[in-house]
């Protein structure tokens, strides 16, 4: 009965991410919405990037009945501030969380605007500390090596597999659902190198990735920290490239 359980649901998310492939709310001119289901969407918000021009960066928002939790702000605060007001004029709700997936802005830029509307985010230990050094906003609670949150119904697995795009990367499992938010670790299948190396730890990368991959090989969704998302090619595909870069700086 579980394995017929476990196929339906794969079936179910299969179907919304062919059905609401390319599905776009769009809230302004640098945020948008791809919806994923009727619980789950990715929000992608812009900016522009000296070096790279107009960036999109990637992140969850989990909505469950009268709770909602995000994977990741916005940018910035300006466009947190409008994800939160397209949250409480859609649903008229606050959104309840936020969980950090490293130090980068495109991760935790809007976190100040976050917590003046009454969120509490999470991050890894690590990166509080980063933030810390770095005169950043800090979350306002830490976890060492995972996280579980449930938003009403809906399962949450925060975890730090290990270093790769950062010392502090994790990535979140939505075990319901079967989606796995890579965030920044996972490249798109567009990706023809692994980006920005600037905090990059490139030697733990390929066995971060592997790590990722063997556990969650099982996933339907999975959502990078930038493009578009797909499934579980995505993770052949960065390791792919990871192992590329580590041989190259050898």
């Amino acid at each position: 009965m579980k394995k017929i359980i476990s196929v339906l649901l794969i079936i179910f998310n299969l179907f919304f991410l062919f059905s609401n492939e390319n599905k776009k709310i769009i809230i302004s001119k640098d945020l948008e919405l791809i919806k994923l289901n009727n619980k789950i969407y990715i929000h992608v918000s812009y900016t522009n990037i000296p070096q790279y021009g107009r960036v999109g960066a990637n992140g969850l928002l989990v909505i469950d009945k009268k709770e909602a939790l995000i994977l990741d702000t916005p940018w910035n605060d300006e466009l947190t501030y409008q994800l939160f007001d397209w949250v409480k004029k859609n649903y008229n709700i606050d959104i309840k969380y936020v969980i950090i997936n490293h130090f980068h802005d495109d991760n935790m830029g809007g976190l100040a605007a976050a917590h003046k509307r009454g969120a509490v985010s999470y991050s890894l230990d690590i990166t509080k500390n980063i933030l810390k050094k770095r005169d950043k906003v800090l979350s306002i609670k830490t976890f060492s090596k995972e996280l579980k949150l449930k938003i009403q119904n809906i399962n949450l697995i925060a975890e730090y597999p290990g270093a790769g795009h950062t010392v502090d990367n994790i990535i979140i499992w939505l075990p319901d659902y079967k989606i796995l938010f890579g965030g920044c670790l996972i490249k798109s299948m567009a990706s023809t190198n692994l980006g920005n190396l600037e905090d990059a730890v490139v030697k733990e990368w390929p066995k971060t990735v592997e790590k990722v991959f063997n556990k969650y090989k099982h996933a339907v969704i999975v959502v990078p920290g930038h493009g578009e998302f797909g499934g579980t090619e995505l993770l052949k595909h960065t390791l792919e490239l990871a192992k590329k870069q580590a041989i190259m700086e050898k």
